[in-house]
């Protein structure tokens, strides 16, 4: 495992346990708190599988989309639009396929065309 996965693994954990709906309803802090717990300890324990290799991944970047863009010949990509296209793409791929290069061109090429 590569330092930059585990290193984004992490932050990926803690993106999402900051930006949990629960932990946005003031009206039951308590409860947000927990839920908050929760997610930490749940990313907790796959950061120490990744780290123990009892499981695996594949992270990408806006890095990736800019290369995608590039190799294409798409035309400069923003970094708004970059994530635009990770977020979507992790939303809505295929699970049967993965994510691969031509899973990020094929939700780029769109995004940039409604764009123009």
């Amino acid at each position: 495992m590569h330092n930059k996965e585990v290193l984004a693994a992490i932050a990926y954990t803690l993106n999402a346990a900051l930006e949990s709906d629960t932990l946005r309803d003031e009206s039951d802090t308590e409860a947000a708190h927990e839920k908050f717990v929760l997610d930490l300890t749940r990313g907790r324990d796959e950061i120490e599988q990744l780290l123990s290799g009892d499981a695996i991944a594949s992270i990408w970047t806006v890095d990736d989309v800019y290369s995608v863009a590039e190799d294409r010949e798409y035309g400069e990509v923003t970094e708004q639009q970059a994530k635009e296209v990770l977020q979507s793409v992790e939303r809505n791929h295929d699970a049967n396929y993965g994510i691969n290069w031509d899973t990020l061109a094929d939700t780029l090429y769109p995004m940039l065309q409604e764009k123009k």
